[in-house]
């Protein structure tokens, strides 16, 4: 790519931001919604091992 003027460089950055723009705002999107699903995901995880440890202390004073 070559640019015979500084206007050049910049007008083609601007066509690219303006081309780009709606891909980063959804690839933004994205992340956070795989964030709260992390997040929701590892309170669930913790919820399932607090109860396998309910269980495996009733499972011990029965025996």
């Amino acid at each position: 790519m070559n640019f015979s003027t500084i206007s050049d460089l910049h007008q083609s950055n601007d066509q690219a931001e303006q081309e780009q723009g709606p891909q980063v705002q959804q690839l933004m999107q994205d992340m956070s919604q795989l964030k709260h699903h992390e997040i929701e995901n590892n309170a669930q995880l913790a919820r399932i091992e607090l109860k396998q440890d309910e269980v495996l202390d009733l499972l011990r004073q029965s025996r």
